[in-house]
């Protein structure tokens, strides 16, 4: 899920949050304004950088009528920081609770508040129960809205009390509208479209493609070792860049895959000395290069 409006003149502030206004939102969460029968708690699931906060917290402004609302209606917790039961017990329920509404809203007009929990699959699963009486409860009242990349981690027992709302990674040529500048095809890829990314690291935008060119044009291990150890980035990103641009040309071979698991594991890096490191990343280029010249 894409929305619209990240292509258009958006709302945000000196730090860089950006809300979304109703019309651009997507389709269904017009419909959920409209109607509050169609309302739900929602999961957003998708990689970093897919606008899901953006879209979350343009949802609970518009829910509410007015960005000052939300301080009576809104509660946003990053769950990184936040996981724990104490939180759930200590800032949830008591803001659920609360009257604060009724400074904002005749007490029959008050739409329902929402909960978000940002990066919710690091919540204990011990927090994540402690929420199953909350998701019980009508969307009338409270509307709950986990935002994670993974669905891995969140607890069976609560999963099917939320709508699933995809979003797909920012395309090419729409990251080059939304960022201002051209963005190279294999680093959109590699870093699935993520557009913090690319707004807070501008400078960074054109490394793979620095990599890729050089990396074709080595003339020797040396080269080779030197290219894909240097300093700034990691050797698992530059052997993942490798790869993904081989793997359009051509598909890798299960011993291709293998080595390169073996190459940049956590747990096999620290018996990999200088000479034998050398020696397999020039295997895995070389391999690659001669499919490369027979393509």
């Amino acid at each position: 899920m894409r929305p619209r409006g990240l292509r258009k003149k958006l709302y945000q502030s000196k730090e860089m949050v950006v809300f979304l206004p109703p019309e651009k939102l997507p389709r269904i969460f017009q419909l959920m304004l409209q109607y509050p029968q169609a309302r739900s708690h929602m999961l957003f699931l998708g990689p970093p950088g897919s606008s899901k906060t953006t879209t979350a917290n343009s949802f609970a402004i518009a829910l509410h009528g007015k960005p000052t609302n939300k301080f009576a209606s809104l509660l946003f917790l990053n769950s990184s920081d936040e996981r724990s039961l104490e939180t759930i017990r200590q800032k949830i329920y008591p803001f659920v609770e609360s009257r604060m509404q009724s400074l904002f809203f005749t007490e029959d007009k008050a739409p329902p508040k929402v909960i978000i929990f940002d990066e919710a699959e690091t919540l204990t699963d011990q927090a994540q129960c402690a929420l199953r009486p909350l998701l019980q409860r009508s969307t009338d009242n409270v509307i709950v809205i986990f935002i994670c990349n993974s669905l891995s981690h969140i607890h069976p027992q609560i999963l099917n009390k939320f709508l699933i709302v995809p979003f797909l990674p920012t395309q090419n040529d729409s990251l080059k509208t939304i960022i201002g500048h051209e963005i190279p095809r294999l680093d959109a890829l590699y870093r699935r479209g993520d557009i913090r990314f690319f707004k807070q690291c501008p400078q960074q935008s054109r490394n793979i493609t620095r990599f890729l060119f050089n990396i074709l044009h080595a003339r020797s291990s040396e080269e080779v070792y030197s290219l894909f150890t240097q300093a700034g980035t990691p050797l698992r990103d530059r052997a993942t860049w490798f790869l993904l641009f081989m793997e359009s040309i051509k598909p890798l071979e299960t011993r291709e895959i293998s080595l390169w698991s073996a190459l940049t594991a956590s747990e096999t890096q620290p018996y990999l000395d200088e000479v034998t490191l050398k020696l397999l990343l020039y295997k895995l280029w070389s391999s690659r290069m001669e499919k490369l010249v027979k393509a």
